[in-house]
C-alpha cells in the first residue's frame, strides 16, 4: 500500500515497512517530489524577455535587437539597462531594410524609439 503525504511544495511518497505483521513501525519514504521549484526551492518565473540589443544607430535613434521570442508592431515593450528602463509602443520595425509587421525568433529586427537603447539593452514584454 502506498501512500501520499503532502506539505506546502512537497508531494511525499511513503509505503509501510516489511515488518511481521502486528508490529508498529513507521512508514519509509519512497520518493519525495517537488513541483513549481528551481532546485534551489524558488518558485521558477516565467521570462518574458523578447531580446537583447545588438546595435545602436544615435543619429536615427535606431536599435537593432536579436529576437528570443516573436514580436510585432503595435507591442508594448520594455527597455532595461542597469537601474535605466523606459516603456515604448513599437510603431516600425526593419527587417533586411525591408519594412515587417513581426518578427519571430532568431531574427535581427531594427526599430525606431523615441529614447536611446545602448547595445546590451535587455527589451522585455511589458506587462
Amino acid at each position: 500500500m502506498l501512500r501520499t503525504f503532502a506539505t506546502w511544495a512537497t508531494l511525499i511518497y511513503a509505503k509501510p515497512p516489511r515488518e511481521p505483521q502486528g508490529s508498529k513501525g513507521g512508514f519509509s519514504i519512497v520518493a519525495k517530489v517537488y513541483w513549481g521549484c528551481s532546485i534551489w526551492g524558488m518558485p521558477k518565473a516565467k521570462s518574458n524577455k523578447l531580446g537583447e540589443v545588438n546595435h545602436w544607430y544615435d543619429k536615427i535613434s535606431v536599435a537593432v535587437i536579436k529576437l528570443n521570442k516573436a514580436l510585432k508592431v503595435g507591442d508594448e515593450v520594455k527597455f532595461k539597462r542597469g537601474d535605466k528602463q523606459f516603456s515604448e509602443t513599437i510603431s516600425s520595425m526593419q527587417l533586411d531594410h525591408e519594412p515587417v509587421k513581426s518578427g519571430k525568433k532568431g531574427d535581427e529586427v531594427a526599430v525606431k524609439l523615441s529614447q536611446s537603447a545602448k547595445e546590451g539593452t535587455e527589451v522585455y514584454a511589458a506587462d
